[in-house]
């Protein structure tokens, strides 16, 4: 199998008592719906809304700790182990990329992590086969201008054996590991080889995000880390 896409990402959107701005920002590459959020954080900002403006940069930030459950379907035990080896290190290159800022951390399935990842021979987004997918929702809710709380959940599907039914290398499931995580930290897919977030090349995955690819998410997540503490900040100056 020379290549194939690695994931198309289906995303749920959902706010509760905003009214959403349409607005975009040149940071690339993002998903629509991050730039969405981030975009209206500093709109909320601006007027005022402070509330509105914290919620739109946690869902970005989606917290400094994700946890996350392992499942397997029709995996044996040693499959299991390689899969297990391959997420840990895509989730460790991505705690690295960020410095730290961010954890990844596995709980028991009966505990429900944030992120509920299923390890499976063949994925499929509709009809077509694909390395990985991931279905994601950030959920913000307000009373009036107050700011509830934002939740966060995404369920990632991921394949341990290429089109021939051969079993996956360590390296391409820690490409696709890797690739979907960045999908559930905001970045859109890639039409450039070499990429993460580009097409899976079977004989030639790649190690972890481009420098770029990492700056954009750093980028993105500093800012809006900026925006929910002087949002905060001025919230209590109103008390």
């Amino acid at each position: 199998m020379k290549g194939y896409r690695v994931c198309t990402i289906a995303c749920a959107y959902l706010v509760v008592a905003l009214t959403p701005a349409t607005s975009g920002m040149s940071v690339a590459p993002l998903l629509p719906e991050i730039e969405r959020h981030i975009v209206e954080a500093k709109t909320d900002y601006d007027r005022g809304e402070f509330g509105a403006a914290r919620a739109h940069a946690q869902a970005v930030l989606v917290g400094d700790e994700i946890t996350y459950d392992v499942s397997f379907v029709s995996t044996s035990e040693r499959e299991q182990a390689s899969c297990r080896k391959s997420l840990k290190a895509a989730f460790t290159t991505w705690e690295r990329e960020l410095m730290g800022t961010l954890r990844f951390r596995e709980v028991p399935r009966d505990e429900h992590g944030r992120i509920s990842i299923v390890f499976k021979p063949s994925v499929r987004m509709g009809a077509e086969e694909v390395a990985g997918f991931t279905n994601w929702s950030r959920r913000i809710t307000m009373d009036g201008d107050k700011w509830i709380d934002t939740s966060f959940h995404a369920d990632m599907q991921l394949r341990t054996r290429d089109l021939d039914f051969n079993a996956m290398s360590f390296e391409a499931m820690r490409h696709e590991g890797c690739h979907e995580i960045g999908h559930v930290l905001g970045l859109d897919d890639s039409p450039h080889h070499g990429d993460l977030m580009g097409p899976l090349e079977i004989a030639h995955p790649v190690n972890g995000p481009t420098a770029l690819e990492a700056s954009s998410v750093r980028n993105l997540r500093d800012e809006a880390r900026r925006i929910n503490d002087d949002a905060q900040s001025q919230d209590s100056g109103k008390l």
